[in-house]
């Protein structure tokens, strides 16, 4: 729940500053914030449902494409920022890339959310919690983005650091530390039952990349 709504306010403030600074990559890292948080939608839902003791939502493999149709879009931001930063000459090449790797993606998960996800009935009073099947195709286009934004993001954010220096330096380190805690949530999230740790990393990352990216006054 925290995750959804501070990704959420943090993303849309981001973005409109973003607006005013004419800054776009800040822009399309607010945007991807947005979609970031939104990965928690289905658990939010589901929260408040048990709240307004309603009961959860109906069917529990519309709760997992709930939450995991938002990889698509902010997978496609992540490569957009990488994009801009590293090979801005590659950019509309790794968009067309991104884009139809993210629609594979959302038909897998829509048409085989049964057979993607272990999503078994929890006990009583508790969230819905769900792990993907490994090996299924969903899995693999996770697994997929995950490793390009480590490559793109992570490690050639620290080539381009160790190529510069100053300030230029510094902000690329920042973006890098950011997307690599991000990756260590979704993993901590897609494998460990830790429902603090991820929350407040996601505070972390939000301002390392934000701090990255800002451009100077």
């Amino acid at each position: 729940m925290f995750i959804v709504c501070f990704a959420g306010i943090f993303g849309i403030i981001m973005a409109y500053k973003a607006k005013k600074m004419n800054a776009r990559v800040l822009f399309y890292c607010g945007l991807m914030a947005i979609f970031v948080g939104l990965i928690w939608i289905g658990t939010f839902v589901d929260l408040w449902l048990m709240f307004f003791q309603i009961g959860h939502i109906p069917d529990r493999h519309i709760y997992c494409i709930m939450e995991y149709m938002w990889a698509f879009p902010a997978f496609v931001y992540a490569m957009i920022i990488g994009a801009e930063l590293m090979t801005p000459d590659k950019k509309k090449l790794i968009l067309v890339i991104s884009i139809i790797l993210g629609i594979f993606y959302e038909l897998f998960l829509f048409l085989g959310a049964r057979e993607a996800f272990k999503t078994p009935e929890p006990p009583a009073g508790e969230l819905y919690s769900s792990s993907f099947v490994l090996l299924h195709p969903v899995f693999l286009f996770i697994a997929v983005f995950i490793g390009t934004i480590f490559v793109f993001l992570v490690i050639g954010s620290l080539r381009m650091g160790l190529k510069s220096s100053g300030e230029l330096r510094t902000k690329y380190f920042l973006l890098a530390l950011g997307f690599f805690l991000f990756i260590m949530v979704v993993f901590i999230d897609s494998f460990f039952d830790e429902p603090i740790l991820p929350d407040l990393i996601m505070i972390c990352v939000a301002f390392l990349i934000y701090f990255a990216l800002r451009p100077k006054a």
